[in-house]
């Protein structure tokens, strides 16, 4: 019998051609899917509804503020002044700016991970 759903969780689900053209008979539009490329992974997938706040945070990746010490690199968050400026440039809206910060949240996270 065949499994319906995911059969990973961790993992996002892939609308093929099929699902699609399910979803156009049923007559729904279903939004392309849009990768944002990622240098060493080859690319990640990201919801249509989040991209913009993505590609903003990405951005923004020459915004870190960063210290030096003995231990190593510490990573102090962003530059929100720096921040500020790529966002109004680039149009982004104020939930942006909050997914910014989440995501900033969530990689500070990871930085200290590294760390450790």
């Amino acid at each position: 019998m065949a499994r319906l759903g995911r059969s990973d969780d961790r993992e996002p689900v892939r609308i093929d051609d099929e699902i699609t053209r399910q979803f156009r008979a049923m007559g729904a539009e279903v939004p392309a899917q849009e990768t944002c490329s990622d240098k060493d992974a080859g690319g990640f997938e990201v919801l249509p509804s989040n991209w913009k706040s993505v590609c903003a945070f990405l951005a923004c990746e020459t915004q870190w503020r960063v210290a030096a010490g003995m231990a190593g690199l510490i990573w102090l968050g962003l530059d929100y002044q720096g921040v500020d400026v790529v966002l109004r440039r680039s149009g982004a809206d104020e939930a942006a700016f909050a997914d910014i910060q989440i995501m900033e949240s969530e990689a500070l996270v990871v930085f200290g991970e590294a760390q450790s």
